[in-house]
């Protein structure tokens, strides 16, 4: 794999055809995937705090902040729906 990619490898399409899949699923799935991404993130940021780099490790942990708002969020919006989602939850079995 690459240091740096531009592209999700293994996913033959673009990045906005990537965003549509994931926000089309569940929310509660889609604020999963933003956890992982979350502490992929902090994870990053710690690494570089380690190497020195202060500066890009205040904003990953600044992005890292807000992505928790936004799983948050997204609970929310999966609380509202859950209700109308009762056969699709009882199949998860």
């Amino acid at each position: 794999m690459k240091k740096h990619p531009v592209l999700v490898d293994g996913f033959d399409g673009s990045l906005e055809e990537f965003a549509q899949k994931v926000c089309h699923m569940r929310y509660d799935k889609v604020a999963e995937f933003f956890y992982c991404c979350t502490k992929e993130l902090l994870r990053q940021a710690n690494a570089d705090m380690k190497r020195g780099r202060k500066q890009l490790a205040v904003e990953l942990t600044s992005v890292w902040g807000i992505s928790n708002i936004l799983q948050q969020q997204l609970k929310k919006v999966f609380a509202l729906c859950k209700p109308h989602m009762k056969e699709e939850l009882g199949s998860e079995s």
